[in-house]
């Protein structure tokens, strides 16, 4: 009867005590899935992201064919559809959140502010100055994102560059938060920091304006190659030329005893244009590849690439993969009509040479522009060992083109490394990276000699700033003074030197750290610092300003790396605020990652709290605060 009532009837025996313990009312309480809500401010949030990630214009939103997409993945949108200007209102919207959570971001933050600028004309011929800002966050780690872009008004004068980047740094207050600012070597920068020194009084360009580092090692592999007859002029001519086969485009081989460098690399190039100039040149090149390799192909590459003399490490890029590809490359070019690209064996010796001779430059590159850690502690160190790297090769290469390529890029480090060494926040940064310290500097003082300073006079530098950071304890006033009742007193206190407190605690501190170890060079920096904040708590404050400093202006560029695709030839109409609008959007959405629902459900409070201060316009949507302070936002 009992398991009739318990299994039939759901019935328990009441007698008998169950040994299993009561549930829990945590089990049917338990968080489920959060459901997508598809509504009318979700929809165009949705659609802004999506616009702006996929470089579409705004009145896609009134295309028949994507409106049928919308109501075949839910007929429900179709009903929530909004013309082009009420998105474009949302846009201004978001935009406009997205400023003030910078702003509190940079409240929390906004101690100690690096940035970069860069500027770009459009297809339309509309001029933009994009500038990102650069710091640590609490928790130690990197944040950086776009401030602003803006159209620059009248002439690309020093003066115009400056009155642009102040305007937008301004928006946040952050006139007097300035810890350096990075742009590349070109003159005119020089003088856009001058002007900004003269607006903002605590900036000074001497020693707070950096130059790229990725730039100057540019520069220095250029001059390198037109020493050795490579001119970017020749480069930009095969670009252009109107028949790549013809006789005088093409430069005649050498006899094998005067080998010219300029002559291989123009033939590599030029064959590079002449293959990617055609589709049928490059399906022949790539099938050329596959029987010669076939599964043995030391690289999945299958095509030369071209020079570009604008973008960083390109020449040697070109050598490298046509060194790569040599046996296809001679396979390619033993046919009659293409017998003048043809490379001899010693010919192919001098092109392993220069990319033995460029490749510490492209290593020193690739460290120099990494965006998740710190950069500008290697600048120093990085310009030191190039220069130590060129002097090894000139003992080298006895030959004479070879010694002049070495010498020019010798100059042109040299004037650099010049030029850094007066720039204090580079020095300190460089001894608060655990793995170099003040070690470094002694190791290659015969180096630092030649430039006119010392290691001791890089200490006394990095104490001075030290100082300049020092906070007194804050048990220091409870502190018990001896006063010896004997002493004399009177008009030659002054004769008694005395010891205070920031002297003792900050020696101690600088010498405790100095006295360490070198850490290995594994060592992630800024857990080592945020590890010891209170064991070395000066030097951790001046590595929260001073690792932050991005070493190159890559950041800035790479905002307008996929600027041809917001402002192109077939959408070149797009106000100048919505252009800054969709770039702020677009670098939002990719660091983001795909758009989560939660900021959906977010609206309702973020609504009220809009409402509060800007009571006729309430904000539809915003980001996600999850993880706001520690987040990277573009």
């Amino acid at each position: 009867m009992t398991d009739h009532l318990t299994g039939l009837h759901l019935i328990k025996n009441p007698n008998k005590i169950s040994s299993e313990p009561q549930e829990s009312i945590d089990k049917f309480l338990k968080s489920q899935p959060r459901k997508k809500v598809l509504s009318l401010e979700t929809l165009k949030t949705a659609l802004v992201y999506f616009i702006s990630e996929c470089d579409l214009p705004i009145s896609i939103t009134e295309s028949s064919a994507f409106q049928s997409l919308l109501e075949l993945c839910n007929p429900s949108a179709l009903n929530l559809m909004v013309r082009r200007t009420a998105l474009t209102a949302h846009l201004s919207h978001m935009f406009f959140f997205h400023q003030e959570h910078i702003r509190k971001l940079l409240l929390v933050n906004g101690r100690f502010i690096s940035f970069t600028t860069d500027t770009w004309t459009s297809p339309n011929v509309t001029a933009f100055i994009a500038v990102t800002a650069h710091f640590m966050d609490e928790d130690y780690k990197l944040t950086s994102l776009l401030l602003g872009l803006c159209e620059i008004i009248g002439d690309h004068s020093g003066a115009s560059l400056a009155k642009a980047f102040v305007n937008i740094i301004s928006r946040y207050n952050l006139n007097q938060h300035i810890v350096c600012i990075t742009t590349d070597n070109a003159s005119v920068n020089n003088r856009m920091n001058q002007e900004i020194q003269s607006l903002c009084p605590t900036y000074t360009a001497d020693t707070q304006a950096i130059g790229c580092m990725a730039h100057t090692i540019h520069l220095a592999a250029r001059d390198g190659l037109n020493a050795l007859g490579n001119t970017e002029s020749d480069a930009l001519d095969s670009s252009i030329a109107s028949d790549p086969m013809a006789i005088t485009n093409l430069v005649s081989p050498p006899d094998g005893l005067n080998l010219k460098y300029d002559s291989i690399i123009t033939r590599i190039g030029r064959l590079a244009s002449y293959l990617h100039q055609s589709p049928q040149r490059r399906e022949k090149f790539i099938t050329t590849v596959k029987l010669v390799y076939d599964d043995s192909r030391p690289t999945h590459a299958t095509m030369l690439l071209s020079h570009v003399p604008t973008r960083w490490n390109s020449t040697y890029d070109m050598l490298n993969r046509a060194l790569t590809l040599k046996e296809a490359y001679n396979q390619f070019t033993s046919s009659a009509n293409l017998a003048s690209y043809q490379l001899t064996v010693l010919e192919w010796d001098k092109v392993r040479v220069m990319v033995d001779f460029l490749h510490p430059l492209y290593e020193a590159t690739q460290i120099i522009c990494g965006e998740d850690y710190p950069t500008i502690n290697h600048a120093l160190p990085l310009y030191i060992m190039l220069l130590k790297r060129i002097s090894e090769a000139s003992n080298q290469y006895d030959i004479a083109p070879m010694e002049e390529a070495i010498s020019a890029m010798q100059q042109k480090l040299s004037k650099y490394l010049q030029l850094l060494l007066q720039k204090t926040p580079v020095i300190c940064a460089s001894i608060l990276d655990p793995r170099f310290k003040l070690k470094f500097f002694i190791v290659h003082e015969a180096t630092l000699a030649r430039f006119g300073t010392t290691a001791n006079q890089c200490l006394l530098c990095f104490k001075e700033q030290a100082k300049k950071h020092f906070k007194y304890p804050p048990d220091n006033s409870s502190k018990q003074i001896i006063i010896n009742k004997h002493s004399a007193v009177g008009s030659f206190d002054d004769m008694y030197p005395s010891s205070s407190l920031e002297d003792n605690t900050l020696k101690t501190e600088l010498d405790r750290f100095l006295a360490e170890p070198p850490e290995p060079k594994t060592t992630d920096i800024l857990l080592f610092w945020k590890s010891r904040t209170e064991i070395f708590p000066t030097l951790s404050q001046m590595a929260y300003q001073y690792l932050a400093i991005p070493a190159t202006s890559a950041p800035s560029e790479r905002v307008f790396s996929g600027g041809r695709k917001i402002l192109s030839y077939q959408r070149s109409s797009l106000s100048t605020m919505h252009v800054e609008q969709i770039f702020t959007q677009r670098l939002k959405s990719n660091e983001t990652g795909r758009y989560s629902i939660r900021r959906v459900e977010q609206c309702a409070r973020w609504n009220d709290a809009w409402a509060e201060d800007y009571p006729t316009e309430p904000l539809s949507l915003a980001p996600s605060d999850e993880g706001v302070e520690a987040r990277q936002i573009s």
